[in-house]
């Protein structure tokens, strides 16, 4: 019981602590490109800077973050990316389901990918690092499946005003994450993989709904159909959580036959 309190008082002064950091950014930065970047940058410090404070309080007992073959990951996760986005839009075109409306002059457009970025590589750190990492060396991999995924949904915090289709798109995101993260021993993966599918899907192609007033560079009109939530858009579609589900069974195959493989190895 002890051991529970103690990491469950440990996640959530992690994510606490993120939640207040990002609220005081939000508060005295503007939505502009330079003042966005700044605010982006002062949260990834800080869940840098908590994270490592925790990790030593920890005794340094497991690792928070992997970086193995980082241009084969980041090569890996760009691909996942550009599919995850790719694939549903591609569909729903076909469908006359989504159409390109207007094309936006975006000043700034470069610090705004660079904010975009911190952005998504501190939501991968913040979720997929420390807190995952030590629900996964307490508990186990399903454990810190579960734990991530309720934290991750919590942070997108506007999809439940969305609709189911929504919260399970984000939802069964985050597993799909956890399964890149078990799959490749790397948090570049997973990383790679969100901030391509915020930069193709939300800054470029103006298919995902951003928050903190992200612009995007195309406006693409999605009709009224059951495939969407609301006023969502990609996020609302039926077709990125098969997209989802197809990703977290073909992970948890090559994880199978990857363990399986190592075992057999180690009895050798």
């Amino acid at each position: 019981m002890k051991k529970f309190i103690v990491c469950l008082l440990k996640v959530l002064a992690v994510f606490t602590g993120w939640l207040a950091l990002s609220r005081v950014a939000d508060m005295y930065f503007e939505h502009t490109a330079v003042s966005r970047l700044f605010a982006d940058l002062i949260v990834f410090v800080g869940v840098v800077l908590v994270s490592y404070v925790f990790w030593l309080i920890d005794h340094k007992s497991f690792k928070v973050v992997n970086i193995e073959e980082p241009f084969k990951n980041i090569f890996k996760g760009i691909l996942i990316g550009a599919v995850w986005v790719g694939v549903p839009l591609v569909i729903l075109f076909i469908m006359g389901k989504a159409r390109i409306v207007s094309v936006n002059h975006v000043d700034y457009f470069i610090l705004w990918i660079i904010s975009c970025f911190f952005s998504s590589v501190m939501q991968g750190l913040l979720i997929k690092g420390y807190i995952y990492q030590l629900i996964e060396h307490t508990y186990g991999f399903a454990a810190a499946v579960v734990v991530s995924t309720v934290l991750f949904t919590v942070m997108h915090h506007g999809v439940f005003e969305a609709g189911p289709m929504t919260i399970l798109n984000i939802a069964s995101s985050s597993v799909a994450f956890s399964f890149m993260l078990r799959y490749s021993e790397t948090i570049i993966l997973p990383i790679t993989a969100h901030f391509v599918w915020n930069l193709l899907g939300g800054m470029v192609l103006g298919a995902e709904s951003l928050a903190h007033g992200y612009p995007a560079l195309l406006n693409i009109a999605f009709n009224e159909s059951v495939l969407f939530d609301n006023a969502h858009k990609l996020e609302g579609s039926v077709l990125v959580l098969l997209i989802n589900i197809v990703f977290i069974l073909t992970l948890a195959i090559l994880i199978h036959k990857k363990e399986h493989k190592t075992t057999a190895k180690a009895k050798v």
